[in-house]
């Protein structure tokens, strides 16, 4: 965010100075210190080398459809992998379908309906053989105000507990999901709110901030709380040695490097047209990621009970982007056998204030155009009759 616009804010605190700060040494540094990293990996040569990777598909479907995911995982390293893990992270307007069977090996790690919080499910798979490949389906639902446009969620692969395995090649670890959305649920209202982020910079031993700024681009003062979801990126977490913003809480923490952190923030009613909210959360590194850009994911929707509705929901996303500068000291070379801690499912989901977390019912015709003109309102795709 180099630019600043002229609105009225309201300040967590103050905003880092973030990748616009490096100017035109940025790529410079980063590349001096991946060949830095580079020469710590000399350690390498006496361990059985093992190269994960994860792919996933794409699936194009309406609002308030399902659809199945299939993730496909594989070892091109020189040695036999033991048991991996696979982890994924529902994008945004995305959940986990309660009807359809996790598959064999898999199981939540978080659930929870809202539209904008992200579901978590790890799959815990057999070793692979150099070159061998499994494959995992997982059956998703979307959200019936999903806009239209692709919305992402995350994939990551890793050694299980206990393995003796090392990743040699950790930059192909993780892959986004995705769904097409093709059209999209018609609301009217007159509160428009809108996303954005910076990109903040992690090398060493330090931690950083991830800055959101939430903004209503109205005309209509808010009625309700909105909320904004903020998903981690792999090897970055919440940083617990500093409070949150006021307003965020934790919904689910994990030390596992490939399992995403979640934090949730309420906007209070009464955000007027014209207002910038601005939140700061703490990250730091976890030892043993790549150097590079690592990508998490936040979201931000209105409050349906209190009457607010967006009409254009495509900027209540931000795909929050950490830059990795150099991997810790402790991490070369890269981390065997990443644990996952037992975490036990909540019995219910997280309480989210005042949501209405799933529309399930299927959308209207996006056209309401008289019937004599309903071919020229589908060409031009409901924006006219």
């Amino acid at each position: 965010m180099c630019e600043r616009r002229s609105q009225t804010r309201v300040r967590e605190d103050s905003v880092p100075a973030g990748p616009c700060a490096y100017g035109r040494s940025w790529r410079a540094m980063v590349s001096g210190l991946a060949a830095l990293a580079l020469l710590g990996t000399a350690g390498l040569a006496g361990a059985a080398p093992v190269d994960l990777f994860v792919a996933a598909g794409t699936a194009v479907v309406p609002p308030g459809a399902g659809a199945i995911l299939t993730f496909q995982v594989g070892n091109l390293g020189a040695s036999s992998t033991s048991a991996i893990q696979l982890t994924v992270a529902t994008a945004p307007y995305v959940n986990f379908d309660r009807a359809v069977p996790l598959p064999a090996g898999c199981q939540f790690l978080y659930q929870n309906p809202d539209r904008v919080v992200s579901e978590i499910v790890a799959c815990t798979l057999s070793g692979l053989a150099t070159g061998e490949r499994q494959s995992v389906a997982l059956a998703m639902t979307v959200d019936g105000l999903a806009p239209v446009g692709q919305i992402t969620g995350l994939a990551t692969v890793l050694p299980v507990m206990g393995s003796a395995d090392l990743d040699t090649d950790l930059a192909n670890n993780n892959v986004s999901s995705s769904f097409i959305v093709g059209r999209s649920t018609r609301t009217s209202g007159r509160t428009n709110l809108a996303l954005s982020g910076d990109m903040p910079a992690l090398g060493g031993t330090l931690s950083s901030s991830q800055v959101f700024e939430v903004t209503n681009n109205g005309p209509d003062v808010t009625a309700g709380p909105s909320v904004l979801a903020f998903r981690t990126a792999p090897f970055v977490n919440v940083d617990q040695s500093r409070p949150l913003p006021a307003g965020c809480q934790m919904l689910y923490v994990n030390p596992n490097p490939g399992v995403p952190e979640l934090v949730l923030c309420v906007i209070p009613a009464g955000m007027a047209s014209g207002t910038v909210r601005q939140f700061r959360i703490p990250i730091a590194l976890v030892p043993g990621g790549p150097i590079g850009p690592t990508i998490g994911g936040a979201a931000l929707r209105v409050d349906d009970a209190s009457g607010d509705a967006d009409p254009d929901r495509a900027d209540n996303f931000f795909g929050s982007t950490t830059m990795v500068l150099a991997p810790l000291a402790s991490a070369i070379p890269p981390v065997a056998g990443v644990p996952l801690p037992a975490v036990a499912p909540p019995a219910s989901p997280v309480a989210v204030p005042a949501s209405t977390p799933f529309h399930a019912s299927a959308p209207p015709s996006i056209c309401t155009c008289p019937p004599a003109r309903q071919s020229s309102c589908r060409a031009a795709r409901g924006r006219r009759c």
